[in-house]
């Protein structure tokens, strides 16, 4: 009812390969798309659309799988709005570090410690690095603060005397004695790292040293996994060229949303609210003003 109460046109399959306004109105230049996932190609049209106002909301360039993409920044730049360098956050991280990948499905609660910050949350080890909460939480940090390596806590809630204290009270292999506590696969993995052979005999000197690397496991040679793995960017039109309405301060009755904004924030749904609310305040000032 509100579309037809509008006057409201949907459009399906067109592209916008070009906006531009003359005289007052806006006319955008249009390319027909196959459907999804359709064997039979189309001939590829062009047409033109008009309209006084335009809302973009064209998302940004993560998950290009399911047709993301980054081509609504070039929309906006021909509008003359700078655009700010994309990176990808809340996404897992690749890996280089020798042997790392025999910790396949490997999931631990944890943290990560990085640049004297804490993410919290389960550590998931995979085929190409690390995942879980606590890298995604990370991923949001890290392109403030690019490092190589970062310190895995495997047992947040112990203290090195704590763990050692009760590593000491059991009889055997140190590899025996960690697997009490650890997935076999990660009690191993610690126990290489730290120099310790698997068939040691458990003693106080061996239980300190296994479990400062609990604590201080540093892993080095991480990177994001880029857009591909991203639910977010950074980067994109700076909100000083916005006005409160999401309205452009280029071009009168542009408005601009979403991830074509430099707006990214961490985990938890904050940025499909972003998203939903800047689209519904954009929506308000476009039909007030119409």
């Amino acid at each position: 009812r509100l579309l037809k109460k509008f006057n409201t046109n949907i459009f399906l399959l067109k592209k916008a390969v070009s906006i531009k306004k003359i005289n007052g109105i806006f006319e955008i230049l249009c390319e027909d798309q196959d459907f999804p996932g359709s064997f039979k190609k189309t001939k590829k049209d062009i047409s033109t659309i008009k309209a006084k106002n335009i809302i973009l909301a064209c998302g940004g360039p993560s998950y290009p799988k399911i047709g993301a993409t980054d081509e609504g920044f070039s929309l906006v730049k021909s509008f003359g709005h700078s655009v700010l360098p994309l990176n990808p956050i809340l996404t897992s991280f690749s890996v280089k570090y020798p042997n790392l990948s025999s910790l396949d499905g490997v999931r631990v609660r944890g943290k990560i410690l990085s640049n004297k910050a804490e993410y919290s949350g389960e550590i998931l080890f995979t085929s190409y690095g690390i995942s879980g909460d606590a890298a995604i939480d990370f991923s949001f940090d890290y392109i403030k603060n690019k490092t190589d390596s970062l310190i895995l806590d495997l047992m947040p809630d112990k203290t090195v005397k704590d763990i050692s204290e009760r590593f000491s009270k059991i009889k055997g292999h140190i590899s025996d004695v960690l697997s009490c506590s650890l997935d076999k696969k990660l009690a191993a993995f610690i126990l290489r790292n730290a120099q310790i052979s698997l068939c040691a005999e458990n003693n106080r000197k061996v239980c300190i040293k296994a479990a400062e690397h609990i604590k201080n496991l540093k892993i080095s040679g991480i990177s994001p996994m880029g857009f591909d793995y991203a639910m977010s960017k950074t980067g994109g039109v700076p909100l000083t060229e916005i006005t409160e309405n999401f309205n452009s301060l280029k071009e009168k009755n542009l408005y601009i949303t979403g991830e074509l904004l430099d707006c990214g924030g961490r985990s938890g749904g904050y940025n499909l609210h972003f998203a939903f609310t800047s689209a519904i305040a954009a929506a308000k000032s476009f039909f007030r003003l119409s």
